[in-house]
């Protein structure tokens, strides 16, 4: 058992959670899968920037020429 804990907001549900000082390691989601979702969230939005740049648009349509 702790004798000291951290209480903060969740970054993406915006729920108070409290963690011990031996769990936390500098968490900033809580445990109901907002980890994984948030970073589900960002590969996309990665995926998307990189789909948008010109090296992007060049790899995806060599892909393509492949593929027929």
């Amino acid at each position: 058992m702790c004798d000291s804990a951290r209480l903060y907001n969740c970054e993406r549900c915006h729920k108070q959670v409290i963690i011990c000082s031996h769990c936390d390691h500098g968490n900033i989601y809580c445990n109901d899968g907002c980890a994984w979702y948030s970073r589900q969230e960002k590969q996309r939005e990665a995926a998307h920037r990189y789909q948008s740049s010109h090296k992007g648009r060049q790899s995806h349509a060599r892909r393509q020429q492949r593929y027929r």
